[in-house]
C-alpha cells in the first residue's frame, strides 16, 4: 500500500547484524537498518523516506573514482528481490548540494559491474561515482553526509561504505617489454592461477588507459573493446571469466588472432595441443579454453628460470598466451595478437494485453478505444535502464495487443486510461 510515511515508525537506527548464519559477519559490529513504512511507488514521499548518514567531519571525494557498500534485505515470504531501480542515494556536501538520485532517479545504470540483488544475503555494490548525476554546485572535496532509501517497506540493512580510486597506472614507454620485466602476478611462484592485479589496459571508448583491480576484474561496456599491451608473459595462461547472467543471456566466445577467429592450433616445442584439439569459434561458455599446455621449461631445454612451472595445467579453463599459427615464437616474432569476443544475446519474452468485456456489455467495450500505459524498469533484472521506460499501447474494442522483446526479469506497472482517456479504469 502506498502511503506517506509516519516519522515515529521508520527506522534508521545501528543495529545487529541480520545475517545470524553466517559466523565471519558475526564480529560484534553494527550494521545500519533502515525501514520505512508504507510503499512510495512514484517516490513522492523520498524526503521522508531517506535515511541519513552524517559524517563525523566532511570528507574529499576528488580524487575517488567509486563508493562500495554492503547491503543486506530481509526477505519475507512472499516478497520480491530488490531492485536498483526502487533504490536512490546522494552524496550530499556541506552547502546542501547533491551528487546522486534526486526526484525519480535511481541507482538503476550506476554500479561498475553487474549486481545479483539477494534477500537474507549480504551484498556489495559497487558505484561508479561518474555515473551519478550533479545537482547544483556540488562540492566534491566537502562531502558531509549521505542519504539513502527505497521505494518499497522492506527491512534493509547497510554497512562498510568506503570510497576507492582506480588503481595506480604507470607509464610504459618503448614499443615492447622484455619478458623478464613483464609480470606475472604470482603466479610463477605458486603454479596457480592468481588475479591480474595493476595489468593496465586502454578503452576503445575514450583512449583512456586503466588497470584491473586487486579482485583481478574490469568492466566492458556493449561494443567496447579493452587492449591489453605488454602484460602477460608468452606461455603464461590466462583464464577470462564474464560474470553474466545466465538466466538474461545466452554467451558465447571466440578467440581471434591477427583479427582472424582461430580455426587450426600448429604444434610446436612450447605448447602441447589437446588431441582432437577444440573449436574456439562461437564456444556457448563464459569462459574461454583453448585444450592447451604449456610445456615445462625442461621440456624446451631451458633449466634455471625459477619458475615452479611443472607441466601440469593449473585447475580452471584458461587459454595458453601463446600464438596459434607459430607457438614457438619469440621476441624476434612479431608481438602476440590475440583477442577474445564475447557475445551475449538477450533472452526476451512478450507481454500480451487483452481487453476484455463483462457480461452484457460486449457492444458498449466494442465502440471504445482503450490506451494501456507499461512502465518497465528493473530491466532484464539487472536495473540496466538510467530512467523507467514507457510504452503506451492502444485496442480498439474487444481485442488484445503484444509488447514484444522484453528482456527476462523485466518489471512492468501497466495503468489502463478510459475511453475519454481521463478516469483510471
Amino acid at each position: 500500500m502506498d502511503g506517506k510515511p509516519n516519522d515515529s515508525n521508520n527506522r534508521f537506527e545501528l543495529a545487529d547484524d541480520p545475517d545470524t548464519k553466517n559466523i565471519d559477519n558475526n564480529t560484534g559490529q553494527k550494521v545500519i537498518h533502515w525501514y520505512a513504512e508504507y510503499n512510495d511507488t512514484y517516490s513522492e514521499y523520498r524526503k521522508e523516506r531517506m535515511g541519513v548518514i552524517k559524517l563525523n567531519k566532511p570528507v574529499g571525494i576528488k580524487n575517488m573514482d567509486y563508493l562500495s557498500f554492503y547491503i543486506y534485505a530481509k526477505g519475507e515470504e512472499g516478497e520480491g528481490v530488490l531492485s536498483l531501480s526502487n533504490m536512490y542515494l546522494q552524496l550530499v556536501d556541506s552547502s546542501g548540494n547533491v551528487l546522486g538520485c534526486k526526484d525519480e532517479e535511481s541507482l538503476s545504470g550506476t554500479t561498475y559491474n553487474q549486481v545479483d540483488l539477494k534477500n537474507n544475503e549480504w551484498i556489495n555494490i559497487k558505484l561508479d561515482l561518474s555515473r551519478l548525476k550533479v545537482h547544483g554546485d556540488f562540492n566534491k572535496t566537502e562531502v558531509a553526509a549521505i542519504r539513502i532509501g527505497d521505494n518499497y517497506q522492506r527491512h534493509i540493512y547497510f554497512k562498510d561504505f568506503t570510497f576507492t580510486a582506480n588503481p595506480t597506472v604507470q607509464k610504459i614507454t618503448g614499443f615492447t617489454t622484455e619478458q623478464d620485466k613483464i609480470p606475472d602476478y604470482g603466479s610463477a611462484e605458486t603454479g596457480n592461477l592468481e588475479p591480474a592485479e595493476n595489468a593496465q589496459f586502454s578503452s576503445s571508448i575514450d583512449g583512456e588507459t586503466r588497470a584491473v583491480d586487486k579482485k583481478g576484474q574490469f568492466t566492458l561496456q556493449d561494443k567496447e573493446v579493452v587492449t591489453f599491451s605488454d602484460q602477460f608473459r608468452r606461455g603464461s595462461y590466462l583464464s577470462v571469466t564474464e560474470d553474466a547472467d545466465p538466466a538474461l543471456f545466452d554467451t558465447t566466445w571466440t578467440i581471434y588472432e591477427n583479427g582472424v577467429p582461430v580455426e587450426t592450433m600448429n604444434s610446436g616445442n612450447t605448447v602441447q595441443n589437446a588431441n582432437p584439439a577444440p573449436s574456439v569459434v562461437e564456444q556457448p561458455s563464459y569462459t574461454p579454453n583453448d585444450g592447451r599446455r604449456e610445456k615445462t621449461s625442461t621440456d624446451i631445454g631451458l633449466t634455471g628460470d625459477g619458475n615452479s612451472y611443472n607441466g601440469k595445467k593449473p585447475n580452471g579453463e584458461a587459454i595458453v598466451f601463446r600464438s596459434y599459427t607459430n607457438p614457438d615464437a619469440g621476441d624476434a616474432a612479431e608481438l602476440t595478437k590475440l583477442k577474445l569476443q564475447f557475445v551475449n544475446k538477450v533472452k526476451t519474452g512478450s507481454l500480451t494485453i487483452k481487453k476484455e468485456a463483462a457480461e452484457n456489455e460486449t457492444d458498449l467495450i466494442n465502440k471504445g478505444e482503450y490506451t494501456f500505459t507499461v512502465t518497465f524498469t528493473h530491466v532484464g533484472g539487472l536495473a540496466l535502464e538510467s530512467n523507467p521506460i514507457e510504452k503506451t499501447v492502444t485496442i480498439n474494442g474487444i481485442d488484445e495487443a503484444t509488447i514484444t522483446g522484453i528482456p527476462v526479469g523485466t518489471r512492468f506497472h501497466i495503468v489502463e486510461t478510459s475511453a475519454n482517456n481521463k478516469m483510471p479504469t
